[in-house]
């Protein structure tokens, strides 16, 4: 004869099964994560759950590739806090229904020194274009019949048909026309005009970043940005209370909230994480992270201010 137990208490056994494997990894994880390793000063730590895959624009489509990303290169709009497009890299107007005419903001940089002109958007958004390169984003630009470089700062898209939601797929990330033609380009190579530039690869597919001294709303306050892959939710958590990390959004064990809720020395609200944007060109992305440091309780994420200075330069 075989007892069933009732479903209340097979419910009770599950929460006192996770409390406990909690409660291990605390005990254990405290220990290991108490001394967390060395950065360099003013670096704030942001934790992913998973590597990014590709930092090329033309190829970022997973929210952590996509996230960096868009930190390292500037489209020609991006987008507001409401969802709608807002210029980045260029303003618009539409001389016609299958005509958008952009211009590019004078002074518009890559991180290498050279000028964003005119033929760096259009081999970019052309090698979308070209099949041989199986950019997985083609398919979002075959609205576009043509794109007719006017001058250095111009360019206007010709449309084979009405697309109301042609702006939406403009805050693809500009590369120089140089390195348009082949791809997926290593992290290191990527090239943009984004508030920040790829510094370093970490092992565990992480990445560091730093200040672009000539973004278009100047340099970020941060000295360096760290990506740590830690795919644990358990440790990142762990590594949020110890200080090897200072920010996490929506990526925790649940059952670790509500003792991360009660340490005065976080900031921000580990429970309400559900404001997660990281559609490439997300204004709200990197105003979540550059401002960390200095506003920790700016966001709903989780997050420790980091030691050391946060101003770069």
């Amino acid at each position: 004869m075989v007892w069933h137990a009732p479903k209340k208490c097979q419910r009770r056994f599950v929460i006192r099964a996770r409390r406990a494997r909690v409660m291990t990894l605390l005990l254990c994880g405290l220990a290991c994560c108490a001394s967390p390793p060395p950065t360099p000063p003013g670096t704030l730590v942001v934790a992913l759950e998973n590597a990014p895959t590709v930092l090329d624009p033309r190829y970022a489509t997973d929210a952590n590739s996509s996230l960096v990303s868009a930190l390292v290169t500037d489209g020609l709009t991006a987008t507001d806090a409401r969802g709608e497009p807002m210029p980045a890299l260029a303003e618009w107007e539409r001389p016609s229904a299958l005509e958008y005419r952009f211009t590019l903001r004078p002074g518009a940089r890559f991180h290498d020194g050279a000028e964003v002109t005119a033929s760096d958007v259009a081999e970019t958004y052309r090698s979308v274009l070209d099949p041989t390169l199986a950019s997985p984003k083609r398919e979002a630009l075959a609205a576009i019949a043509a794109i007719d470089v006017l001058d250095p700062r111009t360019l206007v898209f010709r449309l084979r048909a009405v697309d109301a939601g042609f702006l939406e797929v403009t805050n693809l990330g500009v590369l120089p026309a140089r390195l348009t033609g082949r791809g997926p380009l290593p992290p290191l190579a990527v090239v943009g005009s984004g508030p920040f530039r790829v510094a370093a690869a970490l092992d565990g597919g992480g990445v560091d970043l730093t200040p672009f001294a000539e973004a278009a709303d100047g340099a970020p306050r941060i000295a360096r940005l760290r990506f740590r892959v830690i795919p644990d939710g358990v440790v990142r958590g762990l590594e949020l209370a110890s200080g090897g990390v200072h920010l996490v959004q929506n990526a925790l064990d649940p059952d670790l909230l509500p003792w991360l809720a009660a340490r005065p020395d976080l900031g921000g609200s580990p429970i309400a994480g559900s404001d997660r944007r990281w559609p490439s060109g997300s204004t709200g992305t990197r105003s979540s992270i550059t401002s960390c440091a200095t506003r920790p309780r700016s966001r709903p994420v989780s997050s420790r201010r980091p030691t050391g200075p946060t101003t770069a330069g």
